[in-house]
């Protein structure tokens, strides 16, 4: 199971899991010469790389509904990526073929921030298209507002000249027979 899951707007998900081995990092940072430090360091390596596997084998994509793209393997210190990228060149596009991101501290707040980025905007223009959607059927509502006005005005055009009709017609024909 994963350590984290980040619940971001409209159901979507991180899983981020942070059970990596350093127990070859630790060693290698005790070593007494060079290159007993560069086998514990290519073991710190192939460490990262095997549980880089793991976790893209656990599939989280079809486990959570809708899937989130990848998984974020979380190292607590910048170094053990550092290292771990320094024995193995090509980690990083092991990773990514595996829908794995490796992410430090600095890298996990940036990722995050950069979701919470692309959420903002993605809510932004759903408001954005609620607002037109809103504004439309107001609009299409002041359209009927307006004809019954304009009826309105019709019949009262209507009225004051059927009213100035019978004014003319009561002073010119019924007054001047009266």
């Amino acid at each position: 199971t994963p350590d984290m899951i980040v619940r971001l707007p409209g159901g979507a998900s991180i899983v981020i899991d942070s059970k990596v081995p350093i127990d070859a990092y630790l060693r290698a940072s005790t070593a007494r010469d060079d290159a007993d430090r560069d086998t514990h360091l290519g073991q710190h390596a192939r460490q990262v790389r095997e549980h880089v596997r793991s976790l893209g084998g656990k599939e989280y994509w079809t486990q959570f509904q809708p899937s989130p793209e990848f998984v974020v393997m979380f190292l607590p210190l910048e170094s053990l990526l550092s290292t771990a990228l320094e024995a193995d060149g090509l980690l990083l596009e092991k990773t990514f073929d595996r829908r794995v991101v490796l992410a430090t501290p600095t890298t996990m707040l940036a990722l995050l921030r950069t979701v919470s980025f692309g959420y903002q905007r993605a809510l932004m223009a759903e408001n954005a298209e609620e607002i037109k959607r809103v504004g439309a059927e107001m609009l299409s509502r002041l359209g009927v507002l307006v004809e019954h006005l304009e009826g309105m005005r019709r019949g009262l055009d209507q009225a004051v000249r059927g009213y100035n009709k019978f004014v003319g017609s009561f002073d010119s024909q019924a007054m001047r027979q009266a």
